[in-house]
């Protein structure tokens, strides 16, 4: 798809179809899966290229690539932090500013 021009990003899903919403669970799981469409190694995915997908191409998935997906200035962070235990439960808490 990369090659084809295809934007990728990279995701979770909702808790019921998927064990965690583990961004970097899900980077992990990216970068194997480009290791089993090849034997070439130069055709797998780099860490900047998964980096990439997984910030700027999903923020371009979302059509929002002028306002997330960038640690740069003027771009806004988004940031989602899940704390889960046993006494308390799972809580996530969301962070958007400028």
């Amino acid at each position: 798809m990369r090659d084809a021009g295809i934007n990728v990003g990279i995701g979770t899903d909702g808790t019921t179809s998927s064990d965690n919403l583990n961004m970097f669970e899900a980077m992990r799981i990216a970068s194997m899966v480009s290791h089993v469409q090849s034997v070439d190694t130069a055709r797998w995915l780099s860490a900047e290229e998964v980096f990439d997908a997984a910030t700027i191409g999903s923020a371009r998935a979302l059509g929002m690539e002028r306002v997330i997906g960038q640690i740069a200035p003027a771009s806004r962070p988004t940031w989602c932090s899940s704390t889960c235990t046993p006494c308390t439960g799972c809580r996530s808490t969301t962070w958007s500013g400028s």
